[in-house]
C-alpha cells in the first residue's frame, strides 16, 4: 500500500511534526476496519507514524507561526491512494494536535465539515456519530516525525513551556467526494476555548500541504467574510439585519486580487460558500468582480461591491447600481437629501449618496455619514415619490419628524438605510458597524 505523509503549515497554526511516538505505558489504538469519518482523541501511530511507509515527500521539523499563552495547535494529513490509479476510493486521514500547558479536568474538541456550498457534511460539535463526547483522555509526552527522529517532547527545546500533547483524528475522509470540503475544529480545555481552525481538505498542486486554511476568532459568529479584502487578512461582518428574502449581504471596499470565502459561524453551525456559489445570472453583474481562485472567491474588479448571499445558496453582486424604480417607472435615482447631509442648507444630489438596488425590496445605502439636521429621500427633479418617514430600525433617539415634510437626524454618525419596496414604503435606518 502506497501512502503519503503530509504536514501543513498555515496562518495562525502550527505545524507539528509527524508520527505519534506514544510512551510504552499509554494506551495505543487497535486497528480498526476503514470506517468512514472515523474519528477519536488518540494519535493513530498506525497512520502517522509507520516509519517504513512515510517515504516521500521528505518530513521537515514544524514550523510554528501561532503561540498562545496557553495551547498551541497544529495538524498533519495522511493521504491514501492505494496504491492504484482509481481515484474514486482515495482517503485522506487528518490529524489536529494541541500542545497544553496545564492539567485540565476537560479537554473536548468540537468539529463540523463544511461543504462550500452552504451545508454541513458533519454538524459542528463536541460529540461524535454515537453521541460520546469528543474528549481527550491520553495526554502524550512525546511525538515524532515519520522518519522516528526530530522528537518532540514535552518540557524540551520548542515544547518547554508545555506539558504534553493531546490530539483528536478524523480518518478515512473520501477523498474526491469531499476533497473541495474543509474541516473545521476548536478546542475547549476547562474555561479555556481556542479560536477556531479550519483546513482544507483538497492537497495543493505539490501534494505537501493543503491547499487552503483559514482561521478567526473563537468570539466570531454570524455571516462574515474571511479572507484578503482591502488587500489585507481580516473578517468583514454582515451588514445589519434587514435585508429582505437575502441571508446576508456585504458592502466594503474590495482590490482586485482580493480573495475570501463567506462564513457562517454559531454554537452549533460551521457552513461555508466558496467561489462555487457565484450565479452567473447575466442580470447581475456578479461575473464582472468575481472570479474562482482554487475554491476561493476573487476580486478581478476592484470598487465599492455589494455582494449579496441569497436563500438559495447563491452569491451575486450589486455594484453602482442606482435604485432607479418608482410606481410609475420614471424619475430615476433617489438621493438622501438635505442638511443632514451636506451640514449646511444645502439640498443638493451628492454623488456618495444615491440609494443603491439590491434587485430585491429594497433600495440601500451603506455606510453614509449623516450630520444633525433634516434629510429626505427623494429624486434629482423632486418629482418623484419622496419618503421622510423613519418606520424602523434605530431610530429612537437618533431620528425625529423634523416637521415640513422632513425627518431629522439627532445623532451624527454612519448609518445603513434601506428603503422598503411594500406599500406603503418605509425607511428604515441602522446604526452602521
Amino acid at each position: 500500500m502506497k501512502k503519503k505523509l503530509l504536514l501543513i503549515a498555515l496562518p495562525a497554526l502550527m505545524v507539528l511534526s509527524g508520527c505519534a511516538n506514544v510512551q510504552k505505558e499509554q494506551p495505543k489504538a487497535e486497528e480498526q476496519p476503514a470506517i468512514q469519518f472515523e474519528e477519536d482523541t488518540v494519535a493513530h501511530e498506525e497512520i502517522f507514524g509507520e516509519a517504513v511507509e512515510a517515504k516521500q515527500p521528505a518530513i521537515r521539523k514544524m514550523d510554528v507561526v501561532d503561540t498562545k499563552d496557553a495551547y498551541k495547535i497544529g495538524y498533519q494529513i495522511h493521504f491514501d491512494d492505494k496504491g492504484d490509479a482509481d481515484a474514486s476510493n482515495d482517503v485522506i486521514s487528518i490529524r489536529f494536535i494541541a500542545a497544553i500547558n496545564a492539567t485540565y479536568s476537560s479537554m473536548v474538541w468540537s468539529r463540523g465539515i463544511a461543504t462550500g456550498v452552504g451545508t454541513e457534511t458533519r454538524a459542528f460539535g463536541n460529540k461524535r456519530t454515537n453521541d460520546t463526547f469528543l474528549q481527550s483522555t491520553v495526554v502524550y509526552t512525546s511525538l515524532c516525525n515519520g522518519l522516528g527522529n526530530d522528537v518532540m517532547e514535552a518540557e524540551k527545546g520548542d515544547y518547554a513551556a508545555y506539558t504534553g500533547f493531546i490530539v483528536y483524528s478524523m480518518r478515512n475522509i473520501p477523498y474526491e467526494d469531499n476533497k473541495d470540503s474543509y474541516v473545521g475544529v476548536s478546542l475547549l480545555m476547562d474555561a479555556v476555548q481556542t479560536d477556531f481552525y479550519a483546513v482544507k481538505i483538497k492537497k495543493n498542486a505539490g501534494g505537501t500541504a493543503s491547499s487552503d486554511a483559514f482561521s478567526f476568532s473563537k468570539n466570531k459568529l454570524g455571516f462574515f467574510l474571511a479572507g484578503t479584502i482591502s488587500g489585507r487578512t481580516r473578517t468583514v461582518n454582515s451588514d445589519s439585519s434587514f435585508k429582505g428574502d437575502n441571508a446576508a449581504a456585504f458592502d466594503t471596499d474590495f482590490v482586485a486580487g482580493d480573495s475570501f470565502l463567506v462564513i457562517q459561524k454559531e454554537s452549533n453551525m460551521f457552513k461555508l460558500w466558496d467561489s462555487r456559489c457565484i450565479t452567473d445570472d447575466p442580470t447581475n453583474g456578479t461575473s464582472r468582480f468575481f472570479a474562482n481562485s482554487d475554491g476561493r472567491i476573487s476580486v478581478t474588479s476592484g470598487g465599492d461591491i455589494r455582494l449579496f448571499l441569497n436563500g438559495s445558496n447563491q452569491l451575486w453582486s450589486d455594484a453602482y447600481s442606482p435604485y432607479t424604480r418608482n410606481s410609475i417607472g420614471e424619475h430615476g435615482g433617489l438621493y438622501i437629501r438635505g442638511s443632514a447631509v451636506t451640514n449646511a442648507d444645502n439640498w443638493d444630489c451628492k454623488p456618495g449618496y444615491e440609494l443603491k438596488s439590491d434587485r430585491k425590496d429594497y433600495a440601500v445605502l451603506f455606510h453614509v455619514y449623516l450630520y444633525v439636521g433634516e434629510f429626505k429621500i427623494a429624486n434629482s427633479d423632486w418629482q418623484g415619490e419622496q419618503y421622510n418617514y423613519i418606520t424602523g430600525g434605530d431610530k429612537t433617539d437618533n431620528f425625529e419628524d423634523g416637521g415640513g415634510g422632513n425627518a431629522r437626524c439627532l445623532t451624527a454618525g454612519y448609518y445603513d438605510i434601506y428603503l422598503n419596496n411594500d406599500n406603503p414604503r418605509g425607511v428604515y435606518i441602522f446604526k452602521s458597524e
